[in-house]
């Protein structure tokens, strides 16, 4: 079985995963510093808890990041095999993309597994344990097992820095204790190295800049705007919780008898408290005084408090944008803006998009070729056919617009006076070509010859009709 030799689990099941770390309320900007340094050191958990929390609490950076991990998940994909100049090969190169085609297909929720590795994409790592089994079929994927980003550490003392896989705990050990690697990173009984166990260990580890793997991922730059939409929120809760009612002000007339304001104060007092006025605070004042609410929502933006002038509003708006240009370079494919925008601005974004589809799919169509496909071909096949491991292949491309492709035909054949293949017309509208004797639509079904159809409707009507079955022609254009 080549280099897929082991039957059991390499990893124990980590419960430390189900507790990770939260911060709420305490979030600050040090904080978000702290854990994205400890993440470029090799230690990532607290780091990927971080980006777990924001994430999730952000609908707008959750849904943008869905919408694109979603999309190359659905697409269709393909097994390729490998090119090679001898013609001895190519047939068994045929027959190892066949196999790889089989296998790849029965994995259990393969396309539930490809939308989460994708998510490698924002939190620099993701990765899967594959349990093999040998099976009358051949060598076959029995399960999937889920490995969490926060487990995916790198040992910072070895060069190129390596990959290791967490068993359980998160705290820190000291140097003497003999766990100690890196600068930042521990390494404890149980932990295994990725690339020990090829085949096994599927890691997706994209790259976006020219950087060390820990410093790679979106959410290197997701994580403080993010953080910064959290804080202008809350902000904008206070805000709404002090501005969004009313203040009850009752204002008595002073100069009057001392035992009529005795009278009337208590009045005053409980119209403020029965007024309904919820949890805000009301007051009796004097005509004497002058209340003024300064600052966003106060006197000078309105009794209502809307938040529409406050820079809360703004800076929400701001992180939203830069979250969508951060995702998909563009934010007319992820929002609608107050001024819209124009059509085609959107369409050259939408290809904008399509390039980055393009280049996410591209990386993990090598993770899965090189980290599953090549250690399965060396195992099923044998070594001598590891330069004939087939590629996997995510089909991104765009459909084309029918709506486009007619008005073409139209321009080409009726304007431009072109002669234009019908078996073009039928490959490029994806139509397959009927047959002598397959019924088929349109209102010509029976005439062989479409444009002699319309050059006898265009005829004068008093034209005397030939012999030749045009006369039925064209009473049926008519």
């Amino acid at each position: 079985m080549g280099t897929i030799t082991v039957p059991k689990e390499i990893l124990a099941r980590a419960n430390f995963d189900l507790y990770p770390g939260h911060w709420g309320a305490a979030l600050t900007v040090a904080i978000v510093g702290n854990h994205v340094h400890q993440a470029e050191y090799g230690w990532r958990t607290k780091y990927v808890d971080l980006l777990s929390e924001l994430v999730k609490a952000d609908g707008h950076a959750n849904g943008v990041l869905r919408k694109l991990f979603t999309n190359v998940a659905n697409k269709p994909w393909g097994i390729e095999a490998a090119e090679t100049t001898d013609e001895r090969e190519t047939e068994q190169a045929r027959i190892i993309a066949e196999e790889a085609r089989k296998m790849v297909a029965a994995i259990p929720r393969w396309k539930k597994h490809v939308a989460g590795l994708l998510w490698g994409w924002f939190y620099g790592s993701s990765g899967r344990e594959f349990q093999w089994a040998l099976t009358p079929q051949g060598l076959r994927v029995q399960a999937v097992r889920f490995i969490h980003s926060r487990r995916i550490n790198y040992d910072t003392s070895a060069n190129p820095w390596r990959p290791y896989i967490t068993d359980g705990g998160s705290s820190y050990t000291s140097a003497s204790s003999g766990n100690y690697i890196g600068a930042m990173g521990v390494f404890r009984k149980g932990d295994v190295y990725a690339d020990d166990w090829p085949g096994r260990i599927l890691l997706f580890e994209p790259t976006l800049d020219d950087d060390y793997q820990p410093r790679q991922g979106l959410g290197q730059i997701l994580c403080w705007w993010m953080a910064f939409k959290r804080f202008a929120t809350r902000d904008f809760l206070s805000f709404t919780e002090r501005f969004g009612k009313p203040f009850p002000i009752v204002a008595y007339k002073t100069g009057r008898d001392s035992a009529d304001a005795d009278n009337d104060l208590p009045l005053f007092e409980e119209l403020v408290k029965k007024i309904g006025r919820g949890t805000q605070p009301g007051a009796v004042i004097p005509d004497t005084g002058k209340l003024d609410l300064a600052g966003n929502g106060g006197s000078n933006a309105g009794s209502s408090g809307s938040g529409e002038s406050t820079p809360h509003k703004c800076l929400i708006e701001m992180c939203n944008t830069e979250v969508s240009k951060a995702v998909v370079t563009g934010t007319l494919t992820s929002e609608i803006t107050s001024g819209g925008g124009d059509s085609s601005i959107g369409e050259r974004q939408g290809d904008d998009q399509d390039e980055v589809i393009g280049a996410l799919a591209a990386q993990f169509d090598d993770c899965v070729t090189e980290g599953l496909l090549y250690h399965w071909t060396v195992a099923s096949f044998g070594p001598q056919w590891g330069h004939l491991a087939p590629s996997y292949v995510t089909n991104v491309e765009r459909g084309e617009d029918t709506k486009s492709i007619g008005e073409l035909l139209d321009v080409a054949k009726n304007k431009l006076k072109m002669r234009v293949p019908a078996r073009w017309a039928y490959e490029t509208l994806m139509i397959p070509q009927p047959t002598d004797d397959e019924e088929v639509l349109g209102e010509n079904d029976d005439t062989t010859e479409p444009d002699a159809t319309a050059l006898s409707a265009t005829e004068p009507k008093d034209k005397p009709a030939t012999d030749t079955g045009d006369e039925q022609a064209t009473e049926e254009t008519e």
